[in-house]
């Protein structure tokens, strides 16, 4: 079965973490294209949402090019299946390395991130 990774959020560190992690596991990678006898087309992940504005950016939901055209080969090929993996990568210490219990609780806004907060 082809395997598509759904990541959030366009973020090429978490991409590059995915990348990394598939490999050392011996699993499918992002980068390659969803079905192995492809020369071009999609890729094996793509993003829930997409980020818009120049100052202030804020997330849009937007269906991928990459999910319709899984979900168009889905219902010309009923007999194909495609695993999509959900991945979520979160950045930050490790809970038992923080100090202090009141940061634990009260420092993790996941929303409010930006390009940098990583």
């Amino acid at each position: 079965k082809p395997v598509c990774y759904v990541l959030r959020n366009r973020s090429l560190s978490d991409l590059m973490v995915v990348e990394h992690e598939c490999r050392k596991a011996g699993l499918p990678r992002p980068y390659a294209f969803i079905h192995k006898d492809q020369k071009s087309g999609d890729q094996a992940y793509f993003y829930l949402t997409q980020q818009r504005g120049v100052l202030l950016q804020r997330e849009h939901p937007e269906a991928a090019d990459t999910l319709n055209n899984l979900l168009k080969e889905t219902e010309e090929h009923p007999d194909q299946d495609v695993q999509l993996v959900p991945i979520s990568i979160f950045w930050g210490r490790a809970p038992d390395k923080e100090q202090s219990a009141l940061k634990l609780l009260f420092d993790w806004n996941f929303s409010l991130g930006g390009r940098f907060s990583k």
